[in-house]
């Protein structure tokens, strides 16, 4: 399954961008009103494409080595992925009034973009280690082709950390 990392990276990235724009989407037209938000065919293509989401997120995770989440950023992510749900809820139809839907749906867009920020640069404070003196991470982003992401990595038995790509991960594993 190593060779198929970057399809599946890839495949993860776009159910990503369709299930937070399905969601924006829902969300603002169950905010003004409209009921074909909460339709059985809107609900079940929400569903179709989280469970899709969520498979290729097992994939990934079960291919990666575990020395790229050493410092909690995968913890991080589903923790605030659960309160992006729970906000998502009730931005579509728990929340009484619009008021309350709609601070429900700015939380959960901005736990969206938050948790985005978290898988972007695989740290636990995602962008905001830099306002917050976070400037030990464990990884950053460098501009490659196909969003290839570079890790520094503390391997075992070394003294210091070490600089590797996504295809030097996988051949760790």
């Amino acid at each position: 399954m190593l060779e198929f990392y970057p399809q599946i990276k890839q495949f993860h990235i776009v159910c990503v961008i369709l299930s937070g724009l399905l969601f924006a989407v829902r969300a603002l037209a169950a905010i003004a009103g409209a009921r074909w938000p909460m339709t059985a065919p809107m609900r079940y293509l929400s569903y179709a494409i989280d469970s899709v989401l969520l498979t290729s997120a097992l994939m990934l995770l079960t291919i990666l080595p575990s020395a790229i989440f050493a410092n909690g950023w995968l913890l991080a992510k589903l923790t605030v992925l659960a309160c992006y749900i729970v906000l998502g809820s009730f931005a579509l139809k728990r929340a009484r009034t619009t008021t309350a839907r709609t601070l429900c749906l700015v939380s959960a867009a901005a736990a969206y973009l938050f948790v985005v920020s978290i898988a972007l640069v695989h740290h636990p404070l995602g962008f905001l280690r830099h306002c917050l003196n976070g400037s030990r991470v464990m990884s950053i982003n460098s501009p490659r082709p196909l969003g290839v992401a570079s890790y520094f990595i503390a391997r075992p038995g070394q003294a210091g950390l070490i600089k590797a790509s996504d295809a030097d991960l996988i051949r760790w594993a």
